[in-house]
């Protein structure tokens, strides 16, 4: 080699960096300066990257930081070089209840296969219709009033569970309790199938496999091969479930996946196949599991998780909560739905508040203005400003029921501001999404925590344990600065759903009343 080679290579290697240089400063000056987007306030960096929101998604504090950004620059931020987030009413109505506005396309990263599509993933509005439609029927009012038996059924496993507990004076970490009761009603409603997970171990997996199959892109499972793993086991669970529960026959349970069995394309007019079925099957068991129906929250299981966490730190919450419940029914198996337990406004009051305070979705769900709408040269109005086809827009969950116009004392568990007359905290609360693709099993969901927590209290007395390492676990940390330092706020950590630990509970059963377990 002569010696001219390396000065040669080194030579283009400067010409290099210096062309990556300059694209970087045309880019990314364009993206701060004269993009339609720059005149927004946000983060520096996030005009020229997404990587900022990938870093605290990965972190599982996206929602946190997304506050945090609302708080320092306003109610309408950038948060990424195509991105806006708002923080008002008003936007929610112009996003979500809008008919010129899509799902955006990252969220086909959920696909099981490419073109297949469940009533998570699909994008058009009018393929969305013909699927939600399939659901709404096993859904509805009615079905549920079926389905409430088998359901209390299950609720009364997990009142034997704590009572074992209690027996043995064991703490127990809620969020693993009703996460195990929601996989358990999933596996029965979604498809008649039985998983015991809140007696047996066999499928521990599939809770870490419904978070694989359900939140991490493919970028994220490539990383990670074990969630792959964890993705491909839950992926042939759903399988198997699909091919028992189409061996026996439509009519032979009344269950969810009954409305789905005879599902046809809307464009071909052929019935599914198993493997669209599967894919059905699939959002069936995000819908039931975590209680994160696509459009809207993984409502049930993380709120049932808080409306614990939340009485145990309040005391006179918890007194009149256990009063309303103790003096409203003369015995446990009277306890169901009907007027009895819907005049119990209290609980629902705690349900909501709870819910406000740990949003079971606190991320921002994405929209945008297709750049192929027939009328994607008019841009859409978002709250005052103009924002042009092919932006991502969206309202942060976490952040508007945080928002002190509409929640004031947001850090505060305050039921009582959800049975104030003239109250207008009910047109800012999300946590089951808004507009046509808010949440179909908001019914199921009110039934399932309210009954769930009804009945716990009508049995047991709860407490904190002594234990200050284990009593800690839930809450927030006095001093971080990280938005979790709010000790007690019941602590999410934003993945696609809610995931969260704790909190610690004691219970003690109430005079004889136990009997009616056994």
């Amino acid at each position: 080699m002569s010696w001219e080679t390396p000065k040669e290579l080194l030579a283009f290697a400067e010409y290099a960096a210096f062309a990556f240089l300059l694209r970087c400063i045309i880019v990314y000056g364009y993206h701060l300066t004269f993009h339609p987007l720059g005149k927004y306030p946000g983060p520096w960096l996030v005009g020229i990257t997404d990587w900022y929101s990938a870093y605290y998604a990965l972190l599982s504090r996206l929602h946190l930081v997304t506050y945090q950004c609302h708080q320092k620059y306003g109610a309408m931020i950038r948060l990424g070089p195509n991105k806006l987030v708002f923080n008002s009413y008003k936007a929610l109505q112009d996003i979500y209840q809008s008919h010129r506005t899509n799902k955006v396309h990252s969220y086909l990263s959920t696909q099981l296969k490419p073109n297949t599509y469940n009533v998570f993933n699909c994008i058009p509005r009018s393929l969305h219709k013909i699927k939600r439609r399939m659901i709404s029927k096993a859904l509805s009012e009615q079905k549920l009033r079926k389905f409430e038996p088998i359901l209390s059924q299950h609720i009364h496993i997990f009142l034997q569970q704590l009572l074992k507990a209690s027996r043995a004076r064991n703490p127990v970490n809620m969020t693993d309790r009703c996460k195990r009761l929601g996989t358990d009603i999933i596996g029965r409603y979604g498809f008649g199938y039985e998983l015991n997970m809140q007696t047996e171990e066999a499928n521990d997996f599939v809770i870490s496999g419904l978070l694989g199959v359900s939140y991490m892109s493919n970028v994220l499972i490539q990383w990670f091969p074990r969630v792959y793993a964890l993705r491909m086991k839950y992926y042939f669970l759903l399988k198997r479930m699909v091919k028992q529960r189409l061996a026996e026959g439509k009519d032979a349970k009344e269950d969810l996946f009954k409305y789905v069995m005879d599902a046809k394309d809307p464009e071909t007019g052929t019935k599914f196949n198993l493997t669209k079925l599967v894919s059905e099957a699939t959002f069936c068991a995000s819908c039931f599991l975590t209680k994160l129906i696509p459009e809207g929250a993984d409502t049930t299981s993380t709120t049932i998780t808080a409306a614990f966490f939340y009485p145990s730190r309040n005391p006179s919450c918890y007194a009149k909560l256990a009063s309303e419940i103790r003096s409203t029914f003369s015995s446990g198996t009277e306890i169901q739905s009907g007027p009895l337990l819907s005049s119990c406004t209290y609980l629902r009051a705690v349900m909501d508040e709870t819910m406000r305070t740990s949003p079971p979705l606190g991320r921002t769900l994405w929209r945008e203005l297709p750049v192929d709408d027939i009328e994607s040269d008019k841009p859409l109005l978002v709250d005052g400003p103009l924002v042009p086809a092919g932006t991502w827009v969206g309202v942060n969950m976490y952040t508007i029921h945080h928002n002190e116009k509409y929640f004031p004392e947001p850090f505060a568990f305050r039921p009582e501001r959800w049975l104030e007359r003239d109250s207008t905290v009910r047109e800012a609360f999300v946590a089951f999404g808004f507009g046509p693709r808010g949440c179909a099993g908001k019914v199921l969901a009110y039934m399932e925590a309210s009954l769930t927590l009804a009945k716990t209290t009508w049995y047991f007395d709860f407490e904190r344990p002594k234990s200050s390492k284990l009593d800690n676990i839930g809450g927030g940390t006095a001093g971080n600065t990280k938005g979790r330092g709010h000790v007690d706020e019941f602590q999410i950590r934003d993945y696609f759903v809610s995931d969260h630990n704790g909190p610690f509970l004691v219970f003690k059963a109430r005079d004889d009343l136990w009997k009616d377990l056994e």
